[in-house]
């Protein structure tokens, strides 16, 4: 599969509190052996916001495929350190 330049789209859902709670696209493809590839629902969800260096950042966030047979969390993030301008 050959990738150039590639554009997407997505749906970016805000909780109450107006922060970013979830990025959901559809444009992303799932491959098991580098060969075959399906194009499948991909999220991530982020909470648990705070404040870092006078930004506020999510704590918390998750890489999630939607596949027919159900969610599949394959990465699950917690945010230890940000450093900005290096």
């Amino acid at each position: 599969m050959r990738l150039g330049r590639v554009a997407i789209s997505a749906l970016l859902r805000f909780g109450a509190d107006g922060l970013l709670a979830d990025f959901e696209s559809g444009d992303r493809y799932l491959s098991a052996d580098g060969k075959a590839y399906r194009r499948l629902p991909w999220s991530t969800p982020v909470r648990d916001y705070r404040d870092v260096g006078g930004r506020r950042v999510p704590g918390y966030g998750e890489a999630v495929w939607h596949t027919p047979e159900g969610a599949f969390c394959y990465g699950r993030f917690h945010l230890a350190e940000v450093q900005y301008n290096l």
